[in-house]
């Protein structure tokens, strides 16, 4: 039955009917059938998950919330850890240019391959996501990715080659988007709107005419968009012998956008081993390197998004002129922004590269006890570039302008568990798991930015008349202490109870530390009142309630900060600009699944 399914939980794994918390999860089908640049889009239409879409560029971004928003200051995205490490996830404040349309473009769990994926798990109530005391307020998704399959000795361990090939196409959601007026009707509500002010049919031709002497019928709307195509390779081996076992994989995806110029590209590999070194210890490896690169555009109602520029640029302006570059002689019409030209021309990309290692030995001193040490990290590099032509568009007032910066995020953890599992006497189940964690991660971020370049073919910054720069840097930690333990009596009767105290360097000294735990019950009626009865075939009740937490917040807001960015007669100055508050403590919630 689908209940003796092991299902992976916090710190561990456990059959899926002795699971007193709310959690649920996701085939592999789903993830795999999914050509798409993140896997969180299979999430969509999970009981108790919303998954939407901020932006609809290639490698856009995805808001996640499981079981509603959980915070009105603090963050909402659940957390996610990927073979036991939590992953960096703050894709808004990343990089200091505009290119992320402040958290909308871009995702940094895009250079995660789908295909590498064994399972998701997503823990939605307190019973499960309390173990992560300051971190599960908003949920937890626990990523498995693939392993090896043992296999007898090295002869006749083959490995099992997969070659796979994915390839969609997509086009605008909605057929029905309002079309832009052709030449013949914006001429028509042109005169007439001119009429109407007071001016003679004449004179309005003339101002017509002398507005746009050079006349075309282009229709922005389709010269901007196109038919989008995506393309993904996968090649994979995974084998092993009684002692050794491996997954490697390595992937190519490419999509191009349905807007003309933007597409996301990743190149990602992985590898992971597990050796049974000796007969009680075991050390395991993950690891994975990709690389991305996209290529998006502004969005909103800035002059430079696409969609803006094709609701107010008169179908009537040409697409060239007479030197054969893009028109940028209307001046007084959206900043002469020129729908294609902008696309065409700009330059607004993003790569990263990301580097994420889990290295995990585990020592089985006999049937009932053991320990294990995990250490990850996770690097993280980010390298936006901005590039706005001087002819037309925002960069015309200022010969050109360019705008790059470069993060560079670096996370580690360290985990130690002692675990412990007995059943007795036929009937009583006990498993039990106590840790301590400790984890830091630092951002580097420096942007330089300028403005007047002597030629449009000139795009870098040493080529910039005006050059300037800023600079910052973030570090925040963690430190845990955690323990769980479930009970359950034959299959019936279940009760699990989980604790974690959290110390982190976020908040003031006062209140560093939190407190936060959970207790579930179960009761299996078809083990029992209803074992007789074969028209059901499985029924459970269960509860649970828990205090959980949400850290999600700057890392330096209980401080009292100065500012120096102020002058005084063209002279360094500073002054206060955040009011110190040590009592500032942790944001928790009660909650209770039913």
């Amino acid at each position: 039955r689908g209940v003796d399914e092991i299902v992976v939980t916090g710190y561990g794994s456990a059959r899926k009917e002795a699971v007193t918390g709310s959690m649920l999860s996701v085939s592999t089908e789903k993830l795999t059938q999914l050509s798409t640049t993140s896997f969180q889009t299979a999430l969509q239409g999970a009981p108790g998950v919303l998954v939407t879409s901020s932006d609809g560029t290639p490698g856009g971004g995805i808001n996640v919330r499981v079981r509603g928003v959980g915070s009105i200051t603090a963050g909402s995205e659940p957390l996610y850890v990927i073979d036991g490490i939590p992953l960096f996830n703050d894709g808004d404040g990343i990089g200091m240019t505009a290119f992320d349309n402040a958290g909308r473009t871009a995702i940094p769990l895009s250079s995660l391959n789908p295909n590498d994926i064994e399972s998701v798990v997503v823990l939605e109530d307190a019973a499960s996501t309390a173990i992560y005391g300051s971190r599960g307020a908003n949920g937890v998704i626990l990523i498995t990715t693939k392993g090896g399959v043992a296999g007898g000795t090295i002869r006749e361990a083959a490995p099992k080659l997969e070659l796979k090939y994915q390839s969609g196409f997509s086009s605008l959601a909605f057929n029905n988007l309002h079309q832009p007026l052709n030449a013949a009707e914006y001429h028509e509500f042109y005169i007439e709107a001119r009429v109407n002010a007071g001016m003679t049919p004449e004179n309005a031709e003339i101002q017509f005419q002398k507005q746009f002497p050079v006349q075309e019928d282009n229709n922005w709307l389709d010269l901007i968009t196109e038919t989008g195509v995506t393309q993904q390779y996968d090649l994979s081996a995974r084998g092993g012998t009684d002692r050794l076992t491996y997954f490697v994989s390595g992937s190519v995806f490419q999509q191009d956008g349905v807007v003309i110029s933007t597409g996301f590209d990743r190149f990602a590999s992985r590898a992971n081993l597990t050796a049974q070194l000796t007969d009680k210890f075991k050390l395991a490896n993950n690891i994975s390197v990709a690389h991305t690169k996209q290529n998006a555009h502004e969005d909103g109602t800035s002059f430079q998004a696409p969609f803006y520029q094709v609701v107010f640029t008169p179908s009537v302006i040409p697409m060239f002129d007479e030197e054969g570059q893009y028109w940028a002689k209307h001046t007084e019409i959206m900043g002469a922004a020129h729908p294609v030209g902008g696309l065409k021309t700009d330059i607004w990309e993003r790569q990263t590269d990301r580097i994420i290692d889990n290295l995990t030995g585990t020592y089985q001193f006999n049937d009932r006890f053991s320990a294990s040490s995990a250490w990850s990290f996770d690097i993280y590099n980010v390298d936006d570039y901005m590039y706005e032509n001087p002819r037309f568009g925002d960069g015309r007032n200022v010969g050109g302008l360019f705008d790059e910066s470069r993060s560079d995020v670096l996370s580690w953890q360290g985990t130690n568990t002692v675990n412990f599992v007995d059943a007795f006497r036929g009937k009583h189940n006990v498993d039990a798991v106590a840790g301590f964690e400790a984890s830091k991660t630092t951002r580097d971020r420096v942007n330089v930015y300028g403005e007047g370049f002597a030629h449009p073919w000139l795009k870098t910054g040493a080529s910039a008349a005006v050059i300037k720069g800023s600079s910052d840097r973030l570090a925040y930690s963690f430190m845990s202490m955690f323990a769980r333990a479930n009970y359950d009596y034959d299959g019936t009767y279940f009760i699990s109870a989980s604790a974690r105290r959290d110390g982190s360097s976020k908040f003031g000294p006062d209140s560093r530390y939190g407190n936060f735990w959970s207790l579930g019950v179960g009761y299996t009626l078809t083990n029992s009142i209803l074992k007789d009865h074969d028209f059901i075939n499985y029924m459970k009740l269960r509860s649970s309630f828990g205090q959980i937490g949400n850290a999600d917040i700057g890392s330096y807001e209980w401080q009292g900060l100065y500012g120096f960015s102020p002058t005084y007669y063209n002279l360094p100055g500073s002054g206060p600009s955040q009011v110190p508050n040590t009592m500032l403590t942790w944001e928790s919630q009660d909650a209770l699944n039913v």
